[in-house]
């Protein structure tokens, strides 16, 4: 965290993504945690392409979401759970819908409430 302060402290906007490694992503967490503004509100991930058409082959294991950053007119959850029923439509298999605060103690949660779940239609839920 040290070397990333000492490169980006003054102007934390302008500090690049991190790499795809656990490591990183703890680091991505501990600086954003100590940030003084995050006036942006990002939460981004960059993932390397995948082929098209094949979603099954995305390599992501849930959707995940932040607070709504300057006040924006999205609702996250919403938002989340359109790409969760997308998903189940194209694919058959349902990923959770998370909600991530940064620098808390744990910064991954679920809520069974916010999730896309229909009863009355057969898909796999658990995969």
């Amino acid at each position: 965290m040290q070397g990333w302060a000492a490169r980006y402290g003054e102007a934390e906007d302008t500090s690049c993504s991190f790499n795809p490694s656990a490591k990183e992503f703890s680091l991505n967490i501990a600086i954003r945690s100590q940030l003084v503004t995050d006036a942006y509100g990002y939460n981004e991930m960059i993932l390397s392409a995948w082929p098209q058409n094949k979603p099954l082959d995305i390599p992501l294991q849930a959707w995940f979401y932040t607070h709504n950053a300057l006040g924006s007119v999205f609702d996250p959850v919403v938002s989340g759970q359109f790409l969760q029923r997308d998903f189940v439509k194209q694919t058959g298999h349902f990923r959770p819908l998370l909600r991530l605060r940064i620098g808390a103690a744990q910064p991954f949660s679920y809520d069974p409430q916010e999730q896309f779940l229909v009863e009355d239609e057969a898909f796999p839920f658990i995969d």
